[in-house]
């Protein structure tokens, strides 16, 4: 009986947070390139950011939103350690803002708190108007 080939694992496969930081030089003609993420922490987001120069962070002002960004934040800060030292700015983004709750402001209120000269100005307002 033959023992199988040991099998060795290609750079590619170990470096598989600078993929799309590979993809991406090849599209030296862009100015900019948007990269929409899933809401979760995990390979994609580690991509993404390894590839970015900049990064906005969308974020509703609910609770459990709030308490998402720390993990995500810190994950941006090892990838800007580790991976990408070029990674120069992030900013907040406030979505679904409902301006006349106390629930809204109070966490804005924490979230410029918590990471100040980060969040914009610009808040997207929470809209009860029909898609499509």
């Amino acid at each position: 009986m033959r023992s199988p080939k040991p099998r060795s694992i290609s750079s590619t496969q170990l470096n598989r947070e600078r993929r799309l930081t590979g993809i991406l030089k090849h599209a030296k003609k862009c100015e900019t390139i948007v990269i929409d993420c899933p809401p979760f922490l995990g390979i994609h987001i580690t991509n993404a950011l390894a590839a970015a120069d900049e990064v906005v962070i969308p974020i509703e002002t609910d609770y459990l939103a709030f308490l998402a960004l720390e993990p995500l934040i810190t994950t941006l800060r090892e990838v800007e350690q580790e991976i990408n030292p070029k990674q120069k700015h992030f900013c907040i983004l406030p979505t679904k803002h409902h301006k006349r709750t106390d629930h809204t402001r109070s966490i804005l209120a924490e979230i410029r708190e918590a990471l100040p000269g980060h969040v914009l100005e610009a808040l997207i307002p929470y809209s009860v108007r029909p898609q499509g």
